[in-house]
C-alpha cells in the first residue's frame, strides 16, 4: 500500500479502536481500548483545565464572579 493510503487507514483504524474497541473487541483488547480512551480524555481535560488551576484560589473566585455578573447583565438586557 502506498504511504498516502496507509496513513488515513491507520488513523481510521486507531480512531475506531479507541472509540468502539471496548464494545466490539474480545476481552483482552476491550480493556486496552477503554484505558486508552480514558487516558486521552484525562490528558485533554487536564490540558484545558490547567489555565484556571494556575491562578490562585482568590483570583479564580473573582474571575468566576466577574463572569457571572457579565452573564447576569446580558440576561437582563435580553429580558427587558
Amino acid at each position: 500500500m502506498p504511504p498516502k493510503i496507509q496513513t488515513p487507514c491507520l488513523l481510521l483504524l486507531g480512531l475506531l479502536f479507541i472509540g468502539f474497541g471496548d464494545q466490539l473487541l474480545p476481552k483482552p483488547l476491550d480493556d486496552l481500548s477503554l484505558k486508552t480512551r480514558s487516558q486521552i480524555t484525562s490528558l485533554v481535560l487536564t490540558a484545558f483545565h490547567r489555565g484556571l488551576q494556575e491562578l490562585p484560589r482568590d483570583e479564580r473566585a473573582a474571575h468566576s464572579r466577574e463572569q457571572l455578573k457579565q452573564v447576569q447583565c446580558q440576561l437582563e438586557q435580553i429580558c427587558s
